[in-house]
């Protein structure tokens, strides 16, 4: 039996956290502030409709069929 050991367990650090800081004077006011928010929103935008998601899995549940279909015939052909 194993008596009961004592793990000494150290918390890793938390991690370094980036702060923007802008001067009173610089912040966006008005026409400024839709231009600052153009300068700081992602390049590449996020995809957008991808179609109903019964369609996408209806479409992939019926490739799996064909494949296990394939796959079964396959076997059926190397064994006969």
């Amino acid at each position: 039996m194993v008596p009961d050991r004592i793990i000494h367990a150290k918390a890793d650090k938390p991690a370094e956290q980036q702060v923007e800081l802008q001067p009173i004077h610089q912040l966006a006011l008005g026409a400024n502030a839709v231009k600052r928010l153009q300068q700081h929103r992602p390049k590449q935008l996020l995809r957008g409709n991808r179609g109903p998601a019964k369609l996408r899995i209806s479409a992939v549940k019926a490739l799996d069929r064909s494949f296990k279909a394939a796959f079964a015939i396959s076997r059926i052909m190397r064994s006969g």
